[in-house]
């Protein structure tokens, strides 16, 4: 018989019919994401019982590492001295002036 994966924790709530239906208790979804290093189920989105035995777990937004885009995003905002500058305004490496002169 070939295990199916099945999801465990949904939106941060244990799914306990699922977990019975693994054959896993709380307890062993628990160690499973301390081994993970989740320290709270409510940053859980989704985590899966894979057919090996392993959890694997899709944390929610707040809770995920940065990305290089999230980081070079907050670089970019304090080099301009606290102000994002929309994408749409950078033309070839080049802002638009922060303030225009009207005649």
């Amino acid at each position: 018989m070939i295990a199916v994966p099945s999801v465990v924790i949904k939106d941060g709530e244990m799914m306990l019919k699922e977990i019975k239906k693994a054959k896993l208790t709380t307890g062993e979804v628990e160690v499973s994401l301390r081994q993970n290093k989740v320290g709270n189920i409510k940053d859980v989105d989704l985590a899966i019982f894979e057919s090996n035995g392993k959890l694997s777990t899709i944390l929610n937004n707040e809770q995920a590492a940065a990305t290089k885009k999230d980081i070079q995003m907050t670089l970019d905002v304090l080099a301009n001295n606290g102000f994002r500058i929309p994408e749409e305004k950078i033309t070839e490496g080049k802002t638009a002036p922060l303030f225009e002169r009207s005649l």
